[in-house]
C-alpha cells in the first residue's frame, strides 16, 4: 500500500533527483566557461552567474521541501496536502530560470539571422512563462491545498507542447542561418542538440505525467475534487465570533451585493422553541452568550482549554453555552443524555471536564457520574425548563446569564489559530474499541459549514427562487441531537449561517414532528434513515398535508436503501431529497447529492463536498478504480486533528463504499457489518432495504453469518392480524421470504428465517444496533440446537 509521502511526493523526489544531476553539470560548465572565457563582456558573466544562483536556490530550496514532507512530515496528511512557502518559490524560480535561459535563446537568433519576428516570438513567450511563474507563486500562497490546483496543474502540463513546438522552431532557425565559421557550427551544432534533447525529453515526460494523470485508475485520482472549489476560509476566528460577529459569511460564499445586504438586514428570528413558540433572535443570542460566558469566568474561572461537558438533549440555550465556552477560549466535550452513569463518568474522567451544564430530566444521572468521577457538585450548572418550577438548589443558566450581565467584563477573547485551537472533543466509537475523543479545532466546524454552503450555492441565484434549495428566511426542524455531530455543524451551525430558522424539537417523538411542521411551516428536513422510514410507513402521514409544506429533506448518519429512497419520492413528489454522507472524524458531511438535480441517485451518498478527497482502499491494500468497492478513506480540509491524546493521520472510515464516473460516492455498509454468505459478500442494508418494501413491514434488521435471518417490526394493519390469527403470522414470514426471494439473489434470501420484535434498536443517531439481535439471534440458535 503507498502511504501518503509516496502518493504526494514520490514524482517530485524523482525529479529533485534529475534537477540535482544537471545541477552537477551545471556547475561543471560554469566552472569551464568562467575558465576559458575571461574577456567575455561583463554583462554575460553576470548573466551566466544570475542563470547559477537561481538553478542553485532552486535546488536547495526542493531539497529543503522535500525533506520537511518526506522525513519530518512523512505520514502527516493534512501538511502533505498544502503547499509551504518553500515550495511556492519553486514557480517563481523556474519561470525566471527558464525566461533568463530563453532570452538568451533570442539574443543568439537576432545574432545569427537577425529574423526580428522570430526573436519577438521567443521574447514574449520567455516574459509570459516568467509572469506565470511569478504569478503562480502568489496563487499557491493564496490557495496553498493542492487540491484546489489540481485542475491548473492539468491544463499547465499541456503547455509544454507549446516548449516543444518553440524549441522545434528555434532549431530550425539556427540551422537555416549557419555564421560559416567552423568553430562556431559547431558550438551551435551542440545548443541545437541540448536545446531539442531536452525540450523532447521534457515534452515526453510531461506529455506521459498528463497521461497518467487523466488515465491513472489506481485511486490517486479516483479521488477528484468537487468541480466547486473552496473560497479562503478566515483562520484566526472562533466559532461564535464568525458566526455571531463576522458579517460577510454571504459574501465569503459568492452572493451578489443585493443577497448580502438582505443576510444582513435580516429579522427573522434564529431559533424558534418547539414546545412555547418562543421567537429568539441574534440580538438576544448575542447578549445571553456573553452574559454567560461572563458568569463562568467569574464564578467558574473558565479559561483557555479548560474542558466543560455538556449532558442535555436539545435546548435553545444549548448554543448559547457552546458558544460562551467558546469566547473564553474552553472546549466543549457533549454527550448523550440517555447515558447510564458510567458512561457519562468515563466522559467526564477521558475528557478532563471541570463543569458540566445539564438538562433537568437528566441531572440524577449527571450528580451521580459526577460524584463517581470527582467533580463537585458546586460545578454542576442546570439549563432552564419553560413553565416548569425550579426544584433543586443548583444554579441555572437563566441566573448566570443574569449575574454575569450585571458584573463588569471580566474576560477578553484569546487570539487564537483556529485551525490549530481546540473546540470540541466529540465522542466517537470510531471503527474499533471504546468512545474516543475526536479533536475538532474551531476551522474545522467553520469549515465545513462553508463547505456545505458553497455545494448547497447557498446565497446564490442560481435558479428561480422557488427551486432554490436552501434559502435565507427558510424554516428547518431542529429534531437531531446537537451533542451528535450531524445536528451539531449541520442542522445547527450550517442552519443559522444560511439565515434559516431551526425550530428547536427537544426529544424526537414522530407524531409531535408532524404537527410541528404543520405549524411552523417548516419546508425543509434533516433527519437519519428511522425517521425517514417512519415517514414513509407511519399511518399517521396521511393526517397531514406535508406535500405543500416540506421543500427539502437530507438523510445522513447511515446509508438509506434504494426502495426507502423510492417510496419517499412517492411521498413527496417535487421535494428535494437526497443523502449525505460524513463521520465525526471529517467533521460532519463529506459528500452531498448535487444541487443541479432535485433527486439524489437512490442509495446514493452524492459528490464529494468542496475540497474533499476520497481513496478507496481494496482488501489487498491498492487502492480501487471506478465501481470497485472498498473502505473509503477521506481528506478533507474540515478534518478533525485526529483522536485526542491518539492522533491518528487518515480518516479511515470504516465503511465499505465504492466511487463512481460520476464521482457519486455510494455507501454499501459498515465493514465490520458485512455478511460472508457462501464466499459471497452480503451487505445488511441492501437486504433491509427490499424488505422494508414489504407491505407488512413497519422497520426491520437483518443478522447473521452463513445462514442470514431478519428481525421484523410488523405495520399497525399487520400486527392486528397477527393478534386476532396466529397463522396469520406464519403467512406473513413466508410472504418476507418469498418477497426477498423474488428480488435478490439465491445467496442473498433468508434461510435462516423471520422474527417479529417490537422495535429495532438503534443508537441516538440513528444507526442500527445490529449487535443486540445478533446476540439475540446468537441465543435463539443455541435453543433450537438444545432442542
Amino acid at each position: 500500500m503507498k502511504g501518503p509521502a509516496e502518493i504526494a511526493h514520490g514524482p517530485m523526489y524523482i525529479g529533485f533527483l534529475f534537477n540535482v544531476l544537471l545541477h552537477g553539470i551545471m556547475i561543471t560548465q560554469i566552472y569551464l566557461y568562467y575558465s576559458h572565457f575571461k574577456k567575455d563582456q561583463p554583462w554575460m558573466k553576470i548573466f551566466v552567474a544570475g542563470l547559477f544562483i537561481a538553478d542553485s536556490l532552486n535546488t536547495v530550496f526542493d531539497a529543503v521541501y522535500l525533506y520537511d514532507s518526506l522525513v519530518k512530515h512523512f505520514d502527516d496528511v493534512s501538511y502533505l496536502g498544502r503547499a509551504t512557502w518553500v515550495f511556492a518559490t519553486d514557480p517563481a524560480l523556474t519561470g525566471i530560470i527558464a525566461g533568463l535561459v530563453q532570452l538568451f535563446f533570442a539574443w543568439r537568433v537576432k545574432v545569427l539571422s537577425n529574423n526580428l519576428w522570430l526573436v519577438g516570438l521567443v521574447v514574449v513567450c520567455s516574459l509570459a512563462g516568467t509572469v506565470g511563474g511569478i504569478i503562480t507563486s502568489f496563487e499557491v500562497g493564496i490557495t496553498p491545498e493542492f487540491v484546489n490546483f489540481l485542475v491548473r496543474h492539468s491544463l499547465a502540463r499541456g503547455g509544454v507542447l507549446w516548449r516543444l513546438d518553440h524549441h522545434h522552431n528555434v532549431g530550425l532557425e539556427f540551422r537555416a542561418h549557419k555564421t560559416g565559421f567552423q568553430a562556431s557550427d559547431e558550438l551551435i551544432d551542440r545548443i541545437i542538440r541540448l536545446t531539442m534533447q531536452t525540450g523532447l525529453l521534457t515534452a515526453l515526460v510531461a506529455c506521459l505525467d498528463l497521461l497518467f494523470f487523466l488515465t491513472d485508475p489506481t485511486g490517486t485520482q479516483v479521488s477528484l475534487p468537487a468541480p466547486t472549489t473552496l473560497p479562503s476560509i478566515p483562520t484566526n476566528f472562533s466559532i461564535p465570533q464568525f458566526f455571531l460577529d463576522f458579517q460577510d459569511g454571504a459574501q465569503l460564499v459568492g452572493a451578489s451585493k443585493e443577497r448580502q445586504d438582505r443576510a444582513k438586514a435580516s429579522k427573522q428570528p434564529w431559533l424558534i422553541e418547539d414546545g412555547t413558540g418562543r421567537r429568539i433572535y441574534v440580538d438576544e443570542l448575542k447578549s445571553r452568550t456573553s452574559g454567560l460566558s461572563n458568569a463562568l469566568r467569574v464564578k467558574y474561572n473558565i479559561g483557555l482549554d479548560d474542558v466543560v461537558l455538556i449532558f442535555s438533549r436539545n435546548h435553545v440555550d444549548y448554543p448559547v453555552a457552546i458558544w460562551a465556552v467558546h469566547r473564553l477560549g474552553g472546549i466543549v466535550s457533549s454527550a448523550n443524555p440517555d447515558f447510564a452513569s458510567n458512561e457519562l463518568e468515563y466522559q467526564l474522567r477521558s475528557s478532563g471536564a471541570s463543569l458540566m451544564l445539564v438538562h433537568p430530566d437528566a441531572l440524577e444521572t449527571a450528580l451521580s457520574a459526577a460524584k463517581s468521577a470527582g467533580l463537585p457538585r458546586n460545578r454542576v450548572i442546570v439549563l432552564d425548563l419553560p413553565r416548569v418550577k425550579k426544584s433543586h438548589s443548583l444554579p441555572t443558566v437563566k441566573e448566570l446569564v443574569i449575574f454575569g450581565t450585571n458584573q463588569k467584563l471580566a474576560y477578553v477573547e484569546p487570539q487564537i489559530d483556529a485551525r490549530t485551537k481546540l473546540a470540541f472533543l466529540s465522542y466517537s466509537s470510531g471503527t474499533t474499541g471504546k468512545p474516543k475523543a475526536v479533536a475538532i479545532p474551531h476551522y474545522s466546524l467553520i469549515t465545513n459549514v462553508i463547505q456545505f454552503a458553497v455545494h448547497h450555492k447557498v446565497y446564490v441565484d442560481y435558479t428561480s427562487w422557488d427551486d432554490q434549495r436552501y434559502r435565507d428566511g427558510d424554516v428547518m426542524i431542529g429534531v437531531l441531537p446537537f451533542y451528535h455531530i450531524y445536528g451539531l455543524v449541520l442542522n445547527l451551525h450550517f442552519v443559522l449561517f444560511a439565515r434559516m430558522t431551526l425550530v428547536v424539537v427537544p426529544k424526537f417523538n414522530f407524531v409531535q414532528m408532524l404537527e410541528s411542521i404543520q405549524k411552523y411551516k417548516i419546508g425543509n428536513l434533516m433527519l437519519v434513515p428511522p425517521q425517514i422510514v417512519l415517514l414513509c410507513k407511519h399511518p399517521a402521514v396521511k393526517n397531514y398535508d406535508l406535500k405543500g409544506i416540506i421543500r427539502s429533506i437530507m438523510v445522513g448518519a447511515a446509508p438509506l436503501s434504494n426502495e426507502v429512497n423510492q417510496q419517499l419520492f412517492s411521498l413527496l413528489p417535487e421535494a428535494h431529497i437526497g443523502q449525505g454522507y460524513g463521520m465525526t472524524e471529517t467533521c460532519t458531511a463529506s459528500s452531498c447529492w448535487s444541487i443541479e438535480s432535485k433527486r439524489g441517485p437512490p442509495g446514493c451518498s452524492g459528490q464529494l463536498m468542496p475540497g474533499v478527497l476520497a481513496r478507496i482502499l481494496k482488501p489487498d491494500g491498492t487502492y480501487a478504480g471506478y465501481d470497485e468497492p472498498g473502505e473509503v478513506l477521506i481528506y478533507s480540509p474540515s478534518n478533525a486533528l485526529g483522536y485526542h491524546n491518539n492522533e491518528q493521520a487518515w480518516v479511515k472510515t470504516g465503511d465499505e463504499a465504492r466511487l463512481d464516473k460520476n464521482n457519486n460516492l455510494w455507501i454499501l455498509d459498515r465493514i465490520k457489518e458485512i455478511m460472508k454468505v457462501r464466499g459471497f459478500q452480503v451487505a445488511p442494508a441492501e437486504l433491509e432495504g427490499c424488505i422494508l418494501d414489504h407491505p407488512d413491514v413497519s422497520d426491520t434488521t437483518r443478522v447473521g453469518g452463513e445462514v442470514p435471518m431478519a428481525f421484523v417490526v410488523l405495520s399497525a394493519d399487520a400486527a392486528k392480524r397477527v393478534e386476532t390469527d396466529r397463522i396469520a403470522g406464519n403467512k406473513i414470514k413466508e410472504s418476507i421470504k418469498k418477497h426477498v426471494a423474488v428480488n435478490k439473489i439465491a445467496y442473498k434470501q433468508l434461510a435462516g428465517g423471520v422474527e417479529f420484535v417490537p422495535l429495532i434498536p438503534k443508537n441516538p443517531s440513528g444507526k442500527l444496533l445490529r449487535r443486540v439481535l445478533r446476540e439475540k439471534a446468537n441465543e435463539m440458535r443455541k435453543v433450537k440446537a438444545k432442542l
